[in-house]
């Protein structure tokens, strides 16, 4: 058996791994909400939107990244779980030295593709340069982040959440900080880039450090990393039904900028952008419980106590559901508002597209929810052959639609997607796992669902009331609909019912317990 000191439970790694996720998020916010006024000051709606669209095209370059830290933490959590230090070390050691290779291919492949940039987004010669410089950056942080993620899913995968946590938040305070600073110096589009590599560099000086304190002989887990052939052809399997994962994953996501950009010019880019941010921010922080749990799921299954992973995993989805939708929702009625506000009434792009966006992205993270849990239970395979096949029907969909239908076409393909292919095969597939009969599966997709579609409806009533003039408005406006929605669904759904009172009689006995003697 694995011998270890002071191994934290599965629980606090969840609880330590969700809180330093949602706190990155906050800073995520920051810089992608908050920060766009500055960024559209200094370099302005053509360069931003051309930036926007370069990102995703460097990020198709990341596809010669298959996803080896995906399957490293999957693989090391389950070893963890049954208790194997040998294949543990064998797996970590072997993890990272790959990810060090395919970090140079991706690095070098990114640095080629520069050049063509500017003019495939016709860019002005002016500004040519500029995207470059960045994009060369870009290239750099986009290697480094391959090497971090390795370092990270180690740490997550051997439940060490608290430091895997610290170094997570001083990265992403660092990099914001340093991309302030930059602008204001006048380093333009630079400073972006320049800001995203100083925080993968802290990433892996830190999560280094952390790996090998704990891992030496007298850490609290005493494992010898080393190199193993027979780890490596493991891990590269594994990783090429990951790569047709991402492959998917980069279809269903990079897609949208990249050919909006191309088809309806990079302007359009940055309206579909800012007016869907607001609701991908919303998204971010029950996205993240997935995240945290998906580690710590990993793990048990390795432990093999089937009925309380099926026990958790229901838990999970229908709490993302519940957590999600009110979220979801108010983004969305808010949407107009924050958008006039935030960066001018000219990049929004309507309420039709809000709408579609919500209803996208509240599907989108409930088929992410189960993913992870089939993911946990070693379903790689069986989610990357589902994700191709979305991805592949999403891109067709957006070639015929968007010259006809133009922005809105994108949530609609997504859309699509994941009612077709996705959302029915994700499901099969979790029956199957935890031999579900049909009853079961009816109760847990009511509940998984009906939150959901009780939000969306009150959206779109309350989509036309009046609008908020000024930020003090739009914030109290904002606790309202989020108030009304969460006492709505309160109302009319048990199981929410439920978790609220679980909820709430946990919090006393916390209190109670560490109250005074």
């Amino acid at each position: 058996m694995l011998t270890t000191h002071g191994v934290p439970s599965r629980r606090r790694a969840v609880i330590l791994n969700f809180t330093a996720q949602t706190t990155a998020v906050a800073l995520v916010m920051i810089q992608g909400i908050f920060l766009v006024r500055l960024y559209l000051r200094f370099i302005g709606v053509p360069l931003y939107g051309a930036w926007l669209a370069s990102t995703q095209l460097v990020g198709w370059v990341t596809i010669l990244d298959p996803g080896t830290d995906e399957v490293l933490r999957q693989r090391a959590a389950n070893a963890h779980g049954r208790g194997r230090p040998d294949e543990l070390g064998q797996l970590i050691g072997t993890g990272l030295v790959i990810n060090l290779l395919i970090a140079i291919c991706v690095t070098g492949a990114s640095l080629l593709l520069t050049p063509a940039l500017p003019g495939w987004f016709r860019v002005s010669a002016q500004s040519a340069g500029q995207l470059i410089r960045a994009a060369v950056v870009l290239a750099l942080a986009s290697g480094t982040t391959v090497v971090a993620y390795a370092l990270g899913s180690s740490l997550q995968a051997l439940q060490r959440a608290g430091g895997y946590g610290v170094v997570l938040i001083a990265g992403n305070i660092a990099g914001l900080v340093l991309n302030i600073g930059l602008l204001y110096a006048g380093w333009g589009l630079t400073a972006i880039a320049a800001g995203l590599l100083f925080k993968t560099v802290v990433w892996v000086a830190g999560w280094s450090c952390v790996l090998i304190w704990i891992c030496r002989p007298r850490g609290r887990e005493p494992i010898h990393l080393s190199f193993s052939a027979d780890r490596a052809r493991e891990l590269i399997h594994l990783a090429g039904y990951m790569l047709v994962s991402k492959i998917a994953s980069m279809l269903q996501t990079s897609s949208d900028g990249v050919l909006t950009g191309m088809m309806l010019g990079t302007s359009q880019t940055a309206i579909l952008v800012l007016t869907g941010r607001v609701i991908d921010a919303a998204r971010m922080l029950p996205d993240k419980i997935g995240a945290a749990m998906q580690p710590g799921l990993a793990n048990l299954v390795g432990v093999g106590n089937r009925e309380k992973s099926l026990r958790i995993s229901t838990h999970f989805l229908v709490a993302v559901s519940l957590i999600a939708a009110p979220l979801i929702a108010t983004a969305a009625v808010l949407n107009r508002d924050v958008v006039r506000l935030w960066v001018g009434p000219a990049l929004y792009g309507g309420r039709p597209l809000t709408a579609l966006l919500g209803i996208s992205s509240l599907l989108t993270l409930l088929t992410t929810a189960i993913y992870h849990v089939l993911f946990a239970n070693g379903l790689i395979e069986t989610t990357s052959k589902i994700s191709l096949v979305a991805g592949a029907l999403k891109i067709l969909l957006l070639l015929v639609l968007l010259p006809r239908l133009g922005l809105i076409a994108v949530p609609i393909a997504t859309t699509a997607a994941i009612l077709i292919v996705t959302a029915p095969r994700y499901l099969r597939a979790l029956s199957v796992t935890f031999k579900l009969d049909r009853a079961r599966e009816r109760r847990l997709l009511v509940s998984v669902s009906s939150g959901p579609a009780i939000c969306l409806t009150l959206a779109v009533l309350l989509a036309k009331a009046p609008g908020a003039p000024t930020w003090p408005a739009a914030a109290l406006k904002s606790v309202v609909v989020l108030g009304f929605l969460i006492g709505t669904v309160l109302a009319l759904q048990p199981a929410a019912r439920r978790y609220a009172v679980a909820a709430v009689l946990r919090a006393r006995v916390r209190v109670w317990r560490s109250g005074p003697a």
